[in-house]
């Protein structure tokens, strides 16, 4: 786009132009939902940056902690993975150079809208016009980050939404022919056949897991030298003599635990253990566990198991 400062003849004289630079990039980013459904910005998720003016840098990013809300998406092994336990502070803040633009932040309702204006532009000075700043006429990055959330959605539902984002640039670009008094700034809209103009990005989000879930950890206590593996669960409602619900592959030695997360629920739960695959035995719980959401159920192979397989 950008093209420099250059001389070109007009007629008997010659004109000093300079262009095309950014003056102004405006972003705008909204959330699409379905009748019934309205996205708002939790206390931890208000977008970032703020608005910053006159500044050489800002701080982007989001810090906050996630409380005892859980997400991930089911496996081939039907377990749950990527989740992430409550508690878990999230934090992602970075400072970011912002030499010759300003951040205005304008939210409305759900809607992020950010403008950023360029400061330093080309002007007139001694028979000649200064030099864009690189910011205006280079490739640059400008991060936001916030959280929308949609209260109305219900546990396991798969409903997706989408954003869409709608980006402005206005451009500008000046000339003179001989002094101060006939120098010219122009303006490039989006309407402008010169410069092209809105882009808009409609983009489906993965719809997050809203499978409310809990944790399980087994700790491998039965002895030293002895493993546990092959770790089975069965809904209180499912046959354990069918194939189990979840299975956890895979062996912990004495002194590690086995930790997963599994929709909330009641389960049966059985383990093998011994010292080696050839010498593996059957232990089983002889109750149900109750997985509650976020919640977290610890078990220990050397007590709370009986030898055996479920009857």
């Amino acid at each position: 786009m950008y093209q420099g400062r250059y001389t070109s003849r007009h007629g008997l004289v010659y004109c000093r132009i300079c262009g095309f630079y950014l003056e102004k990039l405006t972003t705008t980013s909204e959330i699409i939902t379905t009748s019934g459904y309205s996205a708002r910005f939790p206390s931890f998720g208000t977008p970032m940056p703020t608005t910053t003016v006159g500044q050489t840098s800002y701080s982007s990013g989001l810090s906050w902690n996630l409380g005892g809300s859980l997400s991930g998406t089911i496996g081939s092994s039907m377990l749950l993975c990527g989740t992430i336990s409550g508690g878990v502070t999230f934090s992602n803040t970075q400072d970011r150079s912002i030499s010759d633009v300003d951040v205005l932040l304008n939210t409305s309702g759900s809607n992020v809208k950010y403008e950023y204006p360029f400061n330093n532009l080309p002007y007139y000075w001694a028979l000649k016009i200064t030099d864009p700043p690189a910011i205006s006429v280079n490739d640059a990055e400008f991060v936001q980050d916030w959280v929308w959330r949609v209260p109305e959605s219900k546990d396991g539902e798969t409903r997706s939404f989408q954003i869409r984002n709608t980006i402005s640039p206005q451009y500008g670009s000046c000339h003179f022919y001989s002094s101060a008094s006939d120098y010219v700034r122009h303006h490039w809209f989006w309407k402008d056949n010169a410069i092209r103009g809105d882009s808009v990005f409609t983009v489906t989000l993965t719809p997050p897991n809203r499978i409310p879930t809990g944790q399980i950890i087994i700790h491998s206590n039965s002895g030293q030298g002895i493993y546990i593996t092959d770790v089975k669960l069965w809904k209180s409602t499912s046959n354990t003599k069918n194939d189990p619900d979840y299975t956890v592959t895979g062996s912990f030695a004495y002194g590690q635990d086995m930790s997963q997360y599994f929709p909330v629920g009641d389960y049966r739960i059985q383990i093998m253990a011994g010292p080696n695959m050839s010498s593996l035995s059957p232990y089983h719980l002889s109750s149900t566990v109750r997985v509650e959401r976020a919640g977290t159920v610890e078990l220990n192979s050397g007590f709370d198991f009986d030898k055996g397989t479920y009857q």
